[in-house]
């Protein structure tokens, strides 16, 4: 059993045991099988992409991105060969794919370090992404967990994580942040798994829908 196999168990365990919803959604959802992409920079290309896109459209336009650089392994030695026009081509707007770009640059100007990011805290990592245009704290985050494979990072802006409480939790209205923290903090220190199951509880929601 690997290492991060034996966290993932040992944060399933203590998730059954901090309140009473999580037991129900990780029943319902199974195994957790959060899986993390080893290429910081392609993560943080596709997190732009996905900024306010259903799931489809940024998986849609993921795709188109992949024909036009001839690979699904980004690097930006292959990006910055890019144009606007070329990223607006293929679905991309303008705005991201200045966005795409300056992060581009920012990488090969030693701007931004990926490589040894993963050395730091997570509020230092998060302080030093935001710094690059079209990167906000949900991006940030997003790369904690799914890049970084962070395990006790909680996206209190995120809307799914919002629903997921709000119906799972039997809430009246819309969490605030405030809430949503004060829900999530018995989750710790695995509150990026609590989140990976109320992502999921959508899913599967969805899931059952179509059948």
């Amino acid at each position: 059993m690997t290492k991060r196999s034996i966290q993932l168990n040992k944060a399933i365990r203590h998730l059954k045991t901090c309140d009473d919803v999580m037991p129900q959604l990780i029943a319902t959802a199974g195994p957790c099988t959060i899986r993390t992409d080893r290429n910081r920079f392609r993560m943080l290309v596709r997190s732009i992409i996905g900024q306010q896109l259903s799931t489809h459209a940024a998986r849609t336009i993921r795709k188109r991105l992949d024909v036009l650089l001839q690979s699904t392994d980004y690097h930006p030695e292959k990006m910055i060969v890019s144009t606007l026009e070329d990223l607006q081509e293929i679905g991309i707007s303008r705005q991201k794919g200045a966005y795409i770009l300056g992060l581009t640059r920012a990488i090969l100007d030693k701007q931004l370090q990926l490589s040894n990011i993963g050395r730091f805290k997570d509020e230092t990592i998060i302080t030093q992404l935001t710094q690059i245009r079209g990167i906000g704290r949900w991006t940030a985050q997003m790369f904690l967990i799914f890049s970084l494979g962070r395990l006790d990072v909680f996206p209190d802006g995120d809307l799914g994580i919002n629903n997921s409480i709000r119906k799972h939790y039997h809430l009246v209205s819309k969490p605030d942040r405030q809430t949503m923290e004060q829900i999530a903090r018995p989750w710790q220190p695995f509150r990026s798994i609590g989140a990976w199951y109320c992502w999921r509880s959508l899913d599967f929601q969805l899931e059952t829908v179509r059948k």
